[in-house]
């Protein structure tokens, strides 16, 4: 399946901060800390991306999630429900996630 790009600049999209984790790394002088933020956007129709931002302040790691995310904007299939049109497991090293379709007259 290729994937098509999406002209994010015609969607009204919105943001969600999802995590703020404060990373420390040790080093000779003392403790380096940074910030990194997993941001969701999307458009509520359909669209919808996920990115990881990283840098010394929080705005500016939650700006650079925002960022990504607006590059990794994918659409989302869905049925007369606005539900996915069927169960989905996506795996990742040993994590499963299960996305399951809505039964009619959910919501």
């Amino acid at each position: 399946m290729k994937r098509t790009i999406i002209d994010a600049s015609q969607l009204e999209l919105e943001e969600k901060v999802v995590t703020i984790k404060r990373v420390t790394k040790v080093v000779k002088g003392g403790r380096n800390m940074r910030f990194t933020a997993l941001v969701v956007v999307g458009d509520g129709n359909g669209h919808v991306g996920a990115g990881l931002g990283k840098a010394t302040e929080i705005p500016e790691a939650i700006r650079k999630g925002k960022e990504d995310a607006i590059k990794k904007l994918i659409t989302v299939a869905r049925d007369d429900n606005n539900s996915i049109t069927h169960d989905i497991i996506g795996e990742f090293g040993s994590s499963e996630v299960l996305l399951k379709k809505a039964p009619d007259g959910t919501g």
